[in-house]
């Protein structure tokens, strides 16, 4: 993910969402990234 953008972003959405909603979004972009990365690998395979 972009880290400047990330970075710049994240301290006005915790600002206007909290950090739960905040985390929760992260958590899941993880976890897409995560799924992504284990279904190329097992491709490659």
């Amino acid at each position: 993910m972009g880290g400047g953008l990330v970075t710049a972003t994240a301290l006005p959405l915790v600002a206007m969402l909290g950090v739960w909603p905040c985390l929760l979004i992260t958590a899941a972009i993880l976890a897409i990234w995560i799924i992504y990365g284990l279904i190329r690998a097992r491709k490659k395979s």
